[in-house]
């Protein structure tokens, strides 16, 4: 089992960029290996894990890869990395757990649980809640020279955050969702 996540992690993934200065790693290609008795297409299908999966997160601190490049000599201490994980169809009720963590210049933790179709009898009302914990190093608060001033206060941490967001989900038709939420 080590040696399917560590080539799952290291030789079958694949850098992606988004607009949003967001990374993730892409997984190509999932090899089986020391394995005897049990079918290759047994192991893939039990697994979470499927190939063409995004799964851990890369974020630069700055508003573009041109700024952390050029103003910040690509320092790696300003960038973020974590993973996320979503969990579906959990208790087989078409549920999602979600699990995400993020370290480095900015730190974060989020955990998350939701279900559809709370009511059994009409299907129709869906609950979910999630928590957030955010700690950052640097608050940007201007913009001059067109560059970001950054607020500082003194501490390691200018920014420390704990939410809790609960949410109702109304779903009438096949089409037609609804969400309530705090």
């Amino acid at each position: 089992m080590k040696k399917i996540i560590f080539y799952l992690l290291f030789f079958t993934a694949c850098t992606v960029y988004s607009q949003d200065s967001i990374s993730y790693l892409k997984i190509r290609k999932i090899m089986i290996a020391g394995n005897k008795k049990t079918k290759p297409f047994v192991i893939h299908r039990e697994m979470t894990l499927h190939e063409n999966d995004s799964v851990p997160i890369i974020r630069f601190a700055d508003r573009n890869v041109v700024e952390w490049w050029k103003q910040y000599n690509h320092d790696f201490k300003r960038l973020q990395y974590g993973a996320q994980i979503n969990y579906g169809n959990l208790t087989g009720r078409n549920d999602v757990l979600q699990f995400g963590m993020s370290f480095g210049f900015a730190q974060r933790m989020d955990i998350g649980y939701a279900i559809p179709q709370f009511n059994r009898k009409k299907e129709q009302v869906g609950l979910s809640i999630f928590f957030t914990m955010l700690r950052t190093k640097r608050i940007a608060f201007n913009t001059v020279d067109d560059r970001l001033a950054f607020m500082d206060i003194g501490k390691t941490w200018q920014q420390q955050k704990i939410e809790i967001t609960p949410q109702i989900s109304f779903r009438k038709k096949i089409h037609n969702t609804h969400f309530f939420t705090t």
